[in-house]
């Protein structure tokens, strides 16, 4: 799909789901003893939060031809639904003017995975190398698509509850992956996994690498335009070796995470 197809997909899904009931929670019932637009609930208005967190008016129900038109408008809408869907697990019919049916006892997480699953399967169709992140400090952001491999080694480490280090490759993660992340944010991530590794160095990474391998590694980093703001260091390198770099920075911890976990009594 182009981009205006996708769109489409998307404006049509979110439809499927306000049918169903996966706003309710958050946005009520579009009622006609208490229409959605008058609330009189706690609850927010759709057009009051759209407003407050983007600073838009006018786009719901959904435009999809303004959508079309605004890919970053999309994209921040994309991520801003996602916050508020939670799947209702019961129901009762309003069988007044044909009102329809009203949902209630509502799970969060599980809305959750059930939007990210079916908004993915439509990028997925699509020209957009993006997908909503599954895990880690960005879930239900848009990042960049990688292949399978490295997908599966960022759900590997974004999983772990190894307590501060853990949540530093989590944040390094939301960082790199970022829809629009530029050099300065990779180098930051770089950074921040390099941190990591030095922890590392002398304890679990000896157990898992050789003195020269260990070396090299931190080379990268310190001769590279990555931790330091040393005249010496290369700066004229092209993005794609920031790429390199956190790469091999973040399967070098998923190594020492391995090791550390063998090294685990039971």
């Amino acid at each position: 799909m182009d981009t205006p197809a996708l769109v489409r997909g998307f404006v049509s899904l979110i439809d499927e789901l306000d049918t169903a009931g996966y706003f309710e929670n958050r946005f009520g019932k579009d009622c006609v003893d208490d229409p959605r637009d008058d609330t009189v609930h706690t609850l927010i208005s759709v057009h009051t939060l759209i407003y407050r967190e983007l600073g838009v008016e006018g786009i719901w129900p959904l435009d999809a031809d303004l959508l079309a038109d605004s890919i970053d408008l999309f994209y921040d809408i994309v991520e801003l639904l996602h916050d508020q869907v939670a799947k209702p697990n019961t129901r009762f019919y309003h069988d007044f003017s044909e009102c329809g049916w009203h949902h209630d006892k509502f799970d969060i997480g599980a809305g959750g995975v059930v939007y990210r699953w079916r908004v993915n399967k439509l990028f997925e169709g699509s020209t957009l190398e993006l997908r909503l992140a599954e895990d880690g400090e960005d879930i239900g952001r848009l990042v960049t698509v990688t292949d399978e491999a490295r997908t599966a080694l960022a759900q590997s480490v974004a999983a772990r509850s190894d307590g501060e280090s853990a949540d530093q490759v989590r944040h390094a993660l939301a960082l790199f992956r970022e829809r629009g992340s530029d050099r300065n944010q990779k180098r930051s991530a770089v950074a921040a996994l390099a941190l990591v590794l030095e922890e590392r160095r002398y304890g679990v990474l000896a157990d898992a690498l050789a003195k020269s391998d260990r070396g090299a590694l931190f080379d990268l980093a310190n001769n590279f335009h990555v931790r330091h703001q040393d005249a010496r260091q290369k700066r004229d390198y092209d993005d794609f070796y920031l790429d390199w770099i956190f790469w091999v920075y973040l399967s070098t911890i998923e190594l020492t995470n391995q090791v550390l976990d063998a090294q685990r009594p039971g």
